[in-house]
């Protein structure tokens, strides 16, 4: 037989045909026969619980939450649709007023805990009526005493400390392709990942205490056990006094020691600057715009990672404090990297800043500015987390009290995670496995005898 899979479709085809006349023609019997009220017992059943979620469920809370918290005359809002997918609902509403909409939006930090959910609202400017997107989840995430249980696992882990490991996050999911790609965390719709080279800069702020640098210290472990130093380089500034950063010591990315004084910042800040205007020198003498022509003409350049744990060291409000020659430092030191969050991207440099109130009074605008995604881990009231966040988002302030605990946002992205604990003993472990030279002679040639 020359075509034996289209042979067995049509005979499949055949067969389903006739089961189907066969099974068509006993309902109908039964109908005829009396079974035609139950049939319309079934429908009326149906639409009677459709009406019940409808009025009862999660949409129709969130659509009076919304309609309550508005003021004034014509406090109407109405549900245009809504659908649900792996425990995350998308929900749209129509308003009278587009006035209405910014005056949610001011308040959106509020529906999280009156809902019990992570919410986030944003305007549907498709529309030429106002709408209101909502997006909710009712996932609930990991905490030190709650189970962690996803899909993939066949029990739940009855005890988990701290709630998300990184070895529980990336040994259990595969990351996605990209140029830098790292784990943000386990959100409420699974895995979230990020690509440095889309961002270009990450604005991570909150507490003391509340997972920022180990957040810096998992995502930095991630890139440094995947990606050699021929794709990446590594500057770590620590104004805390560089103890966050030891771990990283040795390893063949980092073309300078760590950096824990503001005179060194500033002086490593001012001939990164300085290998930015080569870069962009290259570009021009090549005729091409960014790193990624550049790699496809044929030059590969590694990128820079720049992390900065504690920029608050810089603050304009401390310059004031200090002597004239280490304020002229810190101005230096800003200004420099104002000029790499401004031109940065198109040179494969990349900022990781953490602080623990990024302000006017902190961070020069123009570094705010440029800054694409914003990570807020527990803050002390909602004004901390508007200024990490933007856009009047409060949400951070409404966290959990667990360490690792924070908002991710970046463009229309808003997610809430947790991010996967990682030790300083197990972060050096994992880079010595990697990269077996940064091992102490001492400690090899005991080995070797």
């Amino acid at each position: 037989m020359r075509h034996p899979r289209r042979f067995l479709v049509g005979v499949a085809a055949v067969l389903g045909g006739i089961v189907s006349w066969v099974v068509a023609g006993l309902l109908v019997s039964w109908l005829v026969a009396g079974g035609w009220p139950w049939l319309l017992f079934l429908a009326l059943a149906i639409l009677l619980i459709h009406w019940l979620r409808r009025r009862l469920g999660f949409p129709e809370r969130a659509r009076r939450a919304l309609e309550q918290s508005l003021a004034g005359e014509g406090r109407r809002v109405w549900l245009v649709s809504a659908r649900r997918r792996h425990g995350v609902w998308d929900l749209c509403f129509r308003l009278r007023d587009p006035l209405q909409i910014a005056d949610l939006l001011r308040r959106q930090a509020a529906f999280g805990p009156a809902l019990g959910a992570s919410v986030s609202l944003w305007p549907d400017r498709r529309w030429r009526q106002p709408v209101l997107r909502m997006r909710a989840s009712t996932v609930r995430l990991p905490g030190p005493r709650d189970p962690f249980e996803v899909g993939e696992l066949s029990g739940p882990v009855r005890l988990v400390t701290p709630p998300v490991t990184y070895q529980g996050f990336y040994g259990r999911y595969q990351a996605p392709k990209g140029v830098l790609v790292s784990g943000i965390g386990y959100s409420t719709r699974g895995p979230l990942w990020t690509d440095l080279a889309s961002l270009p800069h990450l604005l991570i702020g909150g507490q003391t205490g509340t997972g920022k640098s180990a957040f810096l210290r998992q995502l930095l472990v991630r890139l440094l056990t995947t990606y050699g130093p021929e794709r990446i380089q590594l500057l770590l500034i620590d104004l805390k006094g560089g103890a966050e950063f030891q771990v990283f010591a040795g390893l063949p990315h980092l073309p300078a020691p760590v950096v824990g004084q503001v005179g060194e910042c500033a002086h490593a800040i001012a001939q990164l600057v300085g290998a930015l205007q080569e870069r962009l020198e290259v570009f021009r003498r090549r005729g091409v715009q960014s790193l990624e022509e550049l790699e496809r003409s044929g030059l590969r350049l590694p990128r820079i990672v720049v992390a900065i744990d504690e920029v608050t060291s810089l603050a304009y409000r401390e310059i004031q404090r200090v002597a004239p020659e280490e304020a002229a430092l810190r101005y230096a030191a800003l200004d420099g990297l104002s000029t790499l969050a401004r031109l940065g991207r198109a040179a494969g440099i990349h900022l990781l800043v953490a602080t623990q109130r990024p302000d006017p009074e902190v961070l020069p605008g123009q570094l705010l500015a440029n800054v694409g995604a914003s990570i807020a881990f527990g803050v002390r009231n909602y004004r901390d987390s508007e200024t990490i966040l933007r856009e009047g988002d409060a949400s951070a302030a409404f966290l959990p009290r667990v360490a690792g605990r924070g908002v991710y946002v970046f463009g229309m992205e808003r997610e809430e995670f947790q991010t996967p604990f990682l030790s300083g003993e197990e972060a050096r472990r994992r880079l010595e496995e990697r990269w077996p030279e940064l091992r102490a002679p001492a400690v090899v040639g005991e080995e070797q005898r």
